[in-house]
């Protein structure tokens, strides 16, 4: 997953620093939504899969949709 800065549209995402900015506004994230944060912007434009987004986040740990979904909702 990205390590590198970049942005998503007004934010600047600094993935090392676990934080996201615009202007004055700093927001902190928790690890896992970098991490999905990082992974959706690997593939800009592109439907990524729920499967696929759990597999490279959670990895082998046994996880419902529930995790995800409020991950998906503290980055909107």
């Amino acid at each position: 997953m990205r390590k590198e800065t970049f942005r998503v549209g007004d934010w600047e995402v600094l993935p090392l620093e676990g934080r996201i900015r615009s202007g004055d506004r700093v927001e902190r994230l928790r690890p896992k939504a970098m991490d999905v944060l990082c992974l959706l912007a690997e593939s800009p434009g592109e439907v990524v899969e729920r499967d696929t987004i759990l597999s490279e986040v959670w990895g082998r740990t046994a996880v419902t949709d529930e995790p995800l979904t409020a991950t998906v909702g503290e980055l909107r």
